[in-house]
């Protein structure tokens, strides 16, 4: 097992499932500066190659934490209403989202800097609210680096840092020691009708853990929390708050309605909670 694998999730001492404290920081304000630094020193953009050196600095670090937070702002709305969305779509759907939502903002900043430009007339401005079909290629056009930049600082922010900002509870990968050797897990023994290796859900009842899979189902005494402990390093993972499967056993993912589920080669079905949602999108 790697050590950034998303199945070890760090808990924090509330009990609830953190991020790296710095993740947020660096993911809200230290992104949008590193991005307005690079924009605005190189003049990228419509506006900014109008500009002395200076003042597209300036303008771009401004612009940037606006749309940053704008954008996440969508992200986080289509996130959380949709939670049935794969990560991509939410993103995508959410930095669109984002940039309707900013574009007075954006329309009224670029006016502002126009009297500082070189050649104003150069420069097309914005469109304005509301947006009419011939404006979006415009509108997409002028923020399409942007998206790009959000797109994938969310990737990287999710998958290295295990911060994810559209997640009702933000979840980390935390870092473990590789294992040295794997030993078989001790709920496997308490079996007497199955064999381990034909189970493929873990489903917590009372201080019971019913284990299914192909060859039907078996109840135990046992604690979920310790069953969950064991069966970490051996490919299963948490996606609900009584649920567990093992990966290799997983034969798809379906929404139903705002419920998202995955599908196990048993045929058996197993709800998604919204807290292990985004594990849930970055393995399967």
């Amino acid at each position: 097992m790697s050590e950034g694998d998303p199945r070890h999730l760090t808990k924090a001492a509330s009990g609830d499932v953190a991020h790296d404290s710095m993740a947020p920081l660096a993911f809200w304000l230290g992104f949008p500066i590193v991005l307005g630094l690079f924009s605005g020193w190189n003049q990228i953009g419509m506006v900014a190659p109008y500009l002395t050196l200076a003042w597209s600095i300036i303008y771009w670090l401004l612009l940037s934490a606006i749309m940053w937070s704008g954008l996440g702002l969508g992200t986080i709305l289509v996130g959380r209403t949709m939670p049935i969305f794969p990560r991509s779509t939410t993103m995508i759907v959410g930095a669109v989202i984002g940039v309707i939502l900013t574009q007075p903002i954006h329309a009224s900043f670029q006016a502002l800097f126009l009297p500082l430009t070189t050649n104003p007339a150069a420069i097309h401005p914005l469109p304005s609210i509301p947006i009419t079909r011939a404006d979006w290629a415009l509108l997409l056009s002028s923020n399409a680096m942007l998206m790009m930049f959000w797109i994938g600082g969310t990737l990287f922010f999710a998958r290295f840092l295990g911060f994810v900002p559209f997640a009702r509870t933000p979840l980390s990968i935390g870092k473990q020691a590789p294992l040295k050797t794997v030993q078989a897990p001790l709920v496997a023994s308490r079996l007497s009708r199955l064999r381990f290796g034909d189970v493929d859900v873990m489903q917590a009842e009372d201080h019971y853990l019913r284990l299914s899979g192909t060859k039907g189902d078996e109840l135990i005494l046992y604690r979920f929390a310790d069953a969950v402990t064991e069966l970490a390093p051996l490919g299963w993972t948490r996606i609900h708050r009584s649920f567990c499967v093992r990966d290799g056993a997983v034969a798809g993912r379906e929404a139903r309605g705002r419920t998202l589920e995955l599908m196990m080669q048993s045929g058996q079905r197993v709800p998604v909670s919204e807290r292990y949602r985004a594990v849930v999108d970055l393995l399967f």
